[in-house]
């Protein structure tokens, strides 16, 4: 049986129905709202099997939402989980405004930033990005696999 939750982060202009969770730590620090939301998809998702590695892929796109969209600037971010026992889905959904769409970054080996997407591509059974709004919701999704939780 699937369940839904849905995470935001930042201010709320808008009500929305089936809200699960709201927080507003300050935008501007993105490690304490990348933390926030860790800590809210570890009470959605309990011992799921994919807990420890979806939980490093979604503080890397709440970290890019904040860093690289409006969403960091007086925005908000959403975050929305579905998950059953075989699959989790999780999208951050951001309020746009960065000069390109979401993709795998080439880096040298010296830089600090940017590996971000390459972690949740190899992470993620699957992953991806779509138009929403204003913005994108940037995804992945990970199988649960007997004995792995990896494909």
């Amino acid at each position: 049986m699937q369940q839904k939750a849905e995470l935001v982060i930042g201010r709320r202009r808008r009500p929305q129905p089936n809200d699960s969770h709201t927080v507003s730590p300050p935008r501007h620090d993105v490690s304490r709202a990348a933390g926030h939301a860790r800590g809210w998809l570890r009470d959605v998702l309990g011992d799921h099997p994919v807990l420890d590695d979806a939980s490093l892929c979604l503080s890397e796109l709440v970290t890019n939402a904040l860093r690289y969209t409006e969403s960091g600037k007086d925005g908000q971010i959403r975050v929305e989980v579905t998950h059953s026992d075989e699959l989790v889905r999780v999208e951050v959904i951001d309020d746009g405004g960065s000069n390109t769409v979401p993709h795998l970054a080439t880096v040298d080996e010296m830089d600090v930033c940017g590996r971000g997407l390459r972690i949740v591509a190899f992470l993620a059974t699957d992953w991806g990005v779509s138009e929403r709004d204003e913005g994108h919701a940037v995804w992945f999704e990970m199988r649960c696999v007997v004995g792995r939780s990896r494909p």
